[in-house]
């Protein structure tokens, strides 16, 4: 099986390294759409029989 390696480098300003507090009531916008769970159920899940577990881990396992 292929081997995946991945990494990332990156910078921010120090000003941006920690997160301001919000009063409660604060609105909130969420720009964008849903983060997918794929492949966060891991990959011993694709080895199980569809519906032995949960549905949610059925939809978020590496192989659906």
């Amino acid at each position: 099986k292929p081997i995946m390696i991945a990494g990332g480098l990156g910078s921010i300003q120090g000003q941006q390294a920690e997160k301001p507090t919000f009063p409660p009531g604060t609105l909130l916008i969420q720009l964008g759409g849903p983060g997918m769970l794929i492949g966060l159920g891991g990959g011993a899940a694709s080895s199980m029989a569809t519906g032995t577990n949960t549905a949610d881990l059925d939809f978020a396992s590496v192989q659906r």
